[in-house]
């Protein structure tokens, strides 16, 4: 569990930084302290006893391998709890080494008198040598554990924010809901006339889509147009059927039959272009009027044609024949 949130936990570029430069700057030191353990063997080895050139050979191959490591921690990728486990290992060994070395020193007595001085000048170096790699190991671990306990104790609070913003947008208010401003949206339709009332469910009915259309083609005319087309072709054949009798009489009786067939001619075109001028009304409003959804009706039976008593009337004309 802790190595997983270390994982997933976001590192700043200023520790990365900082990292880096510690790092190097161990690295360094082991390298140096390598060498000078080096040219302690070398000078002094004649006059060193078996166990002290295994401890200072130890210390060389423990500041080898410090080096060695911290380089390959720089080239690869941020990872605490890796870091965390290098970091202990050698400062496992550098404390050992340090330790060991302080409680051999004060026994350790230079051979001859010559090289005296420098065989206690390179004792006291080692000895302050050995914790000083410490002391720069304890403080990179300190700040690698201040960094994961404040990026742990942040990632708790985000999380705990997330989920009560989860919980607002989840759980709108009451008074919200109860409005309507969230979960649906009103619809109030246009205002409409009687007349153009009628119109729209006439086109709605006869409409083949339940959606509302951008537009009504003039081939999906409603009952309405049929009718009174239909009304004005009979008028149409009765007057020319009419003034085809008149004509076909008029040897026996030019100057009575004369009157009557040019106002039964005026009547008829009077009432075609009515029609006409009906029909193109009602096609214009329904072609520029907005449409409503509306639920489907069925469609409507054709009505009968006109029959109204002026129209009896005309039909029941005696005619004259030959």
């Amino acid at each position: 569990m802790l190595r997983e949130t270390m994982e997933a936990m976001p590192v700043s570029p200023t520790f990365l930084r900082i990292r880096v430069i510690a790092f190097s700057l161990i690295a360094f030191l082991s390298f140096l302290w390598a060498i000078f353990y080096t040219l302690d063997m070398y000078w002094l080895f004649d006059g060193m006893k078996a166990p002290e050139r295994i401890l200072i050979s130890l210390m060389l191959l423990n500041s080898s391998a410090t080096c060695i490591m911290l380089l390959v921690l720089i080239t690869r990728e941020f990872r605490p709890w890796l870091d965390a486990a290098r970091i202990l290992l050698l400062f496992t060994t550098h404390i050992c080494s340090a330790v060991g070395y302080s409680l051999w020193y004060p026994t350790y007595v230079c051979p001859a008198a010559k090289s005296a001085n420098m065989c206690r000048m390179f004792n006291l170096y080692i000895l302050v040598i050995n914790w000083v790699d410490i002391v720069l190991l304890l403080f990179y671990a300190g700040g690698l554990a201040t960094l994961v306990f404040v990026r742990r104790r942040a990632m708790q609070r985000e999380a705990q924010q997330g989920i009560h913003e989860k919980f607002v947008i989840d759980a709108p208010d009451a008074t919200e809901i109860g409005r309507g401003d969230l979960l649906h949206t009103t619809y109030s339709p246009p205002t409409l006339t009687p007349s153009s009332r009628h119109a729209h469910s006439r086109s709605s009915a006869s409409s083949f889509f339940p959606y509302p259309q951008t537009a009504t083609p003039q081939s999906m005319s409603p009952p309405q147009s049929r009718h009174s087309s239909f009304q004005s072709s009979h008028h149409h054949s009765a007057g020319s059927s009419r003034h085809s009798s008149t004509q076909s009489s008029r040897p026996h009786s030019i100057q009575s039959s004369r009157p009557h067939s040019t106002e039964s001619s005026r009547q008829n075109s009077t009432q075609s272009s009515r029609s006409h001028s009906r029909s193109r009304t009602n096609s214009r409003t329904l072609t520029m009027s907005p449409i409503v959804e509306e639920p489907r009706l069925p469609e409507p039976a054709v009505s009968k044609p006109d029959l109204s008593p002026r129209s009896s009337a005309r039909l029941s004309r005696p005619r004259h024949f030959m």
